[in-house]
């Protein structure tokens, strides 16, 4: 019931269907929120960390809310799509803890996305690429999923697997097919 959506700049806000039918399921949200980097979200004893994006960008893409969400000792990054000039922007902040155990990988694995700096800073022992099947663009990026391979990442795609599901009790991370 609380959504939680980046200040776009208005000449960037999208006129697609796709938008409209989201802003239409919007009209169930208690609560809409504008967020941004450096908000913090409690929702019981779960904790949503806003990380991104850190400034304004004239690239949809990069103005997507990159977040952390923390249960008990576990995380989780989510990264929209999120592409590498906003990740390095976010790196350069300091005293900022990326590590994560899953990573949504940014841009359904495009290879604007997922630097290896930004890979490198969250560390996930799982990464996740949301892509549909045969898609015209190619994600995720044969780039992508080596670079995941050669960090040692546990990775699913959408695309092959269908709905990919965790469960996490506050201390360890379990895969649910």
């Amino acid at each position: 019931d609380t959504v939680l959506l980046p200040d776009i700049p208005d000449e960037l806000i999208p006129t697609t269907s796709t938008y409209e039918k989201f802003l239409d399921g919007l009209e169930n949200a208690k609560n809409i929120i504008p967020a941004g980097a450096g908000d913090d979200f409690d929702f019981g004893s779960l904790n949503l960390d806003v990380l991104g994006p850190v400034k304004e960008y004239d690239d949809l893409n990069q103005m997507s809310l990159v977040s952390k969400v923390s249960f008990g000792n576990t995380s989780v990054m989510l990264t929209g799509d999120t592409e590498t000039p906003a990740e390095t922007d976010m790196l350069k902040k300091r005293n900022v803890d990326y590590s994560a155990d899953i990573l949504k990988v940014g841009h359904h694995g495009s290879k604007t996305s997922t630097s290896e700096k930004w890979l490198k800073a969250v560390n996930p022992h799982f990464a996740v690429v949301s892509c549909g099947l045969d898609n015209d663009y190619g994600h995720p990026h044969k780039s992508i999923v080596n670079r995941l391979e050669d960090f040692g990442v546990e990775y699913y795609r959408t695309d092959l697997e269908g709905h990919i599901l965790f469960k996490s009790d506050g201390n360890e991370i379990t895969l649910i097919k």
